[in-house]
């Protein structure tokens, strides 16, 4: 009897996180349609030449020296803006790795003021590229993703610094788009960041991270913005304040920094007591690039899992008395991310004892195993739903038919093994990340 009602009381739990996770989606796509309608300039190239626009200097440390790494530096050379400047910091690259950058981008050693504002592994050598492209490559010793974002900060003077996803998609006026609010609330704006849901692909790897990424966009990114608890997703293009990422202490995190560091924001400003905004703009700016494979797919989530662990297990003091962050994005974050696969996992490893021993008639736990499943569906297919009117996107049929199957085939066996790697990813990450309660 005790684990037929320890069955019940857990499907009762996944029932309660549906409906939540129902109300934020549609929150979210609400939230969006709303951003994504508001007033913008229609042709924003005028701040190309205008003195009101501030200098951007977007940070970037390479994974490697790879052709994708290549490519994705030039297409960041390719933004429209007046006043950029590019600093990739390579984190104790090989002598091979370096010699590939030089090659690549035609690097010559340069002279550069240093303000150690924030302490980082030291410096190497400092390049330009002879092309005529806003690059600035520092050579450092390995200290990790947020030492080299550090090592950018204190080579540039730049007041707005950008964080870019390697894994997006960016418009080459996205940087036009996202100074606007910068310049409109000077004030009260710390940050500005550009998300939107994965384009349409083919292929089933593809499609299921369709589906988790777009309902992480619609809770996660325009939900908790309605309650200016809004936390970045992978994909994203984030412009910050530089004074404020100084005064936050700077990129302490090891990968994840863009989390991280809208943690840090919403912290900084809570402890002092301002009014501030970090604003969300949800049209198709910035959007995270299609998994060609199921390794690449498995690979995305298990590098994001790892990061939200450890931002988790550094901020978690800020369950305590730090405003809508603490109510909202940080449990919200910890439910999804750990508490609801810990729960499905229990309740599928007592559901097949219960069956083998009869605990539970045959019928009743077919009945809840469906609608537990049917549930999941119904969430997958709900963000889809929304997703036209949240993004402004056309899901053609052919494709919506294609995301149902899918989103049947994620709530019957995917899910439940990439549960299983989600609370082992999640428990080497948290454990493994220093916490901080000050």
């Amino acid at each position: 009897m005790i684990p037929a009602l320890i069955l019940v009381f857990l499907g009762l739990c996944l029932a309660a996180w549906g409906a939540l996770n129902l109300c934020f989606l549609l929150k979210g796509a609400i939230r969006a349609r709303r951003e994504r309608l508001s007033p913008a300039p229609e042709e924003p190239t005028f701040l190309l030449k205008s003195r009101l626009v501030p200098d951007v200097a977007i940070l970037a440390a390479p994974p490697d020296a790879s052709e994708s790494s290549f490519r994705f530096v030039r297409r960041l050379a390719r933004l429209y803006f007046g006043h950029l400047e590019i600093v990739l910091v390579l984190d104790g690259p090989s002598d091979d790795e370096l010699a590939a950058w030089k090659r690549e981008f035609h690097l010559v050693p340069v002279p550069r003021h240093e303000v150690e504002e924030l302490e980082t592994r030291p410096l190497c050598q400092v390049y330009a590229s002879t092309e005529p492209l806003p690059l600035i490559f520092v050579n450092k010793e390995r200290g990790g993703e947020g030492d080299c974002l550090n090592a950018g900060i204190n080579l540039t003077s730049a007041p707005v610094i950008g964080l870019v996803d390697w894994n997006a998609d960016v418009s080459e006026d996205a940087l036009l788009r996202l100074i606007c609010p910068m310049i409109d609330e000077p004030e009260s704006i710390h940050a500005v960041c550009a998300a939107a849901p994965a384009a349409p692909a083919s292929g089933r790897a593809a499609r299921l991270y369709h589906l988790t990424f777009l309902r992480q966009w619609l809770c996660r990114c325009a939900g908790l913005s309605v309650w200016n608890s809004f936390l970045p997703a992978p994909g994203s293009f984030l412009l910050l304040k530089r004074d404020a990422v100084v005064r936050a202490g700077g990129f302490r995190a090891m990968s994840g920094c863009a989390l991280e560091m809208v943690m840090r924001l919403h912290r900084l400003a809570q402890a002092e007591n301002r009014s501030y905004r970090i604003r969300l703009l949800p049209g198709a700016i910035s959007r995270p690039a299609a998994p060609r494979s199921k390794r690449e797919m498995q690979e995305r989530i298990a590098r994001e899992q790892a990061a939200v662990a450890a931002t988790l297990a550094r901020h978690m003091g800020m369950l305590y008395g730090f405003g809508g962050i603490s109510r909202l994005a940080i449990p919200g974050l910890f439910c999804s991310r750990l508490l609801v696969p810990l729960i499905e996992t229990a309740f599928l490893a007592l559901a097949i004892p219960a069956l083998v021993l009869h605990w539970m008639a045959p019928l009743d736990l077919a009945l809840l195993t469906a609608c537990a499943a049917s549930g999941g569906t119904l969430i997958s297919m709900t963000a889809v739903v929304l997703e036209p009117f949240a993004a402004g996107s056309r899901i053609p049929p052919r494709q919506l038919a294609a995301l149902f199957f899918t989103s049947i085939v994620e709530n019957i066996g995917h899910r439940q093994w990439r549960n299983v790697h989600l609370i082992a990813l999640f428990l080497r990450g948290f454990f493994a990340a220093p916490s901080e309660v000050n």
